[in-house]
């Protein structure tokens, strides 16, 4: 399907890792969006820290001009039993 869109692609998930399919899941939305198809990612922020903002990839397709990511929930450090996490 993200091959074939022409205008725009609304991929809202709450699971996008970077394995074999997440991997083909960015590629695919990054041809779409270098074909002039309008990308709108919305992304649980549990993956924030773990995949979004150290991939290399992900900030590649997150720069790309006819891109959009949004992030519900996103994460912030906070004290857990006594100790902060981030």
């Amino acid at each position: 399907m993200i091959g074939n869109a022409k205008k725009s692609i609304v991929l809202s998930t709450f699971d996008l890792r970077p394995d074999d399919s997440g991997m083909k899941i960015i590629a695919a939305l990054y041809t779409a969006a270098e074909r002039g198809v309008q990308v709108q990612i919305l992304i649980d922020g549990i993956y924030q820290k773990l995949f979004l903002e150290k991939s290399p990839v992900f900030q590649a397709l997150a720069a790309h001009q006819n891109v959009e990511v949004g992030i519900y929930n996103p994460v912030m450090n906070r004290k857990v039993k006594g100790k902060e996490t981030k």
